[in-house]
């Protein structure tokens, strides 16, 4: 996780979620494959690339009451949404 980003703990995220949350969080936007080198980049073998999508689903849901959105860039991948970025500089 880029150490320049803090996930603030309110956020209740799980150590890998919070880690899609600072690779989003450090970049315009990230790719399904870049999520995942963010998160299995160590391992010898890693799960399906869909997992990526559950992450993001369970991250919204927990993102959401702060105002923070993660949008998804079809045939890209995902970014956190402009009037999000706000929250996450605060």
């Amino acid at each position: 996780m880029p150490s320049s980003i803090v996930v603030p703990v309110e956020y209740q995220l799980t150590s890998n979620e919070a880690r899609v949350f600072a690779h989003l969080a450090s970049r315009d936007f990230g790719t399904k494959q870049s999520i995942m080198m963010a998160l299995y980049s160590d391992r010898a073998e890693e799960p399906e690339i869909k997992i990526v999508d559950v992450f993001v689903c369970k991250m919204r849901r927990k993102l959401k009451p702060f105002g923070v959105r993660i949008e998804t860039i079809w045939g890209q991948g995902y970014r956190l949404a402009r009037p999000g970025m706000a929250e996450v500089a605060a």
